[in-house]
């Protein structure tokens, strides 16, 4: 996962060359085009067309790819068919769509991936739900211990070995609703938990280190689009 940052910029200089702003739009915009290149490779061959759901992707990546490479594009973005198509999961069982539709979702949603700069953030949270967990120890019932231990335990193999949970055998156990002793006494625990394992998981950077909304270099078309101009007579009818 914590390769992914090389891997990005890599394909953000192949593919064209933006300002470097030392993590802001351009890293966004590197993200999106390894990404979008992933998933190029992985439908090549498929034809481009508003008939189908793969067709429909490229022809989305193919937007995306001349809005990027002419710096008009904002961040967040409204990529609705990619939103679509990772909310629907009817492309996943094509070889190579998911994991790169995931990180295309995160940066076009403004949600951003997590880089090595915020590993020492990661870790400051699951220490600080660890220790807040530690101070009712007594009263948490065995299934809930065994969560925060887990938990800690990740943390500590990234921090000394630098290695990332490949998976979440305790996924189901890891909301609020399933550990309502530590819901109950550890403030905010449920979305703590969630934003923690979100990053650990599923590559998301942490919600505290999220960039604000991101103008393009070189825009194109406003945001919002200015009114329509006003009716020749009030009493005409205009669809």
């Amino acid at each position: 996962m914590i390769d992914r940052e090389t891997g990005a910029c890599s394909a953000f200089s192949a593919l064209g060359t933006l300002p470097d702003d030392d993590g802001g739009i351009a890293e966004e915009y590197a993200d999106a085009l390894a990404a979008i290149s992933a998933l190029e490779k992985a439908l090549a061959g498929r034809v481009p067309t508003n008939d189908t759901p793969d067709g429909r992707l490229l022809l989305t990546l193919a937007w995306l790819k001349l809005d990027i490479l002419a710096q008009r594009l904002p961040i967040p973005a409204a990529a609705r068919t990619v939103f679509y198509l990772v909310g629907s999961g009817e492309l996943n069982p094509i070889p190579g769509v998911k994991a790169p539709l995931h990180r295309l979702y995160l940066v076009m949603k403004g949600i951003g991936l997590i880089k090595p700069r915020h590993v020492p953030l990661l870790l400051s949270m699951i220490d600080d739900l660890y220790a807040d967990a530690q101070a009712i120890w007594s009263e948490l019932p065995i299934e809930e211990r065994e969560v925060m231990d887990d938990l800690h335990a990740r943390g500590a193999a990234l921090r000394l070995k630098g290695e990332w949970p490949s998976a979440n055998p305790l996924q189901r156990r890891q909301t609020g609703l399933a550990n309502p002793v530590l819901e109950c006494h550890v403030p905010d625990f449920d979305n703590r938990m969630t934003d923690i394992t979100a990053s650990l998981f599923e590559e998301w950077r942490p919600y505290a280190a999220k960039k604000p909304r991101l103008d393009p270099p070189h825009p194109g078309l406003p945001r919002q689009a200015p009114p329509e101009p006003e009716r020749p007579n009030p009493g005409w009818f205009r669809p």
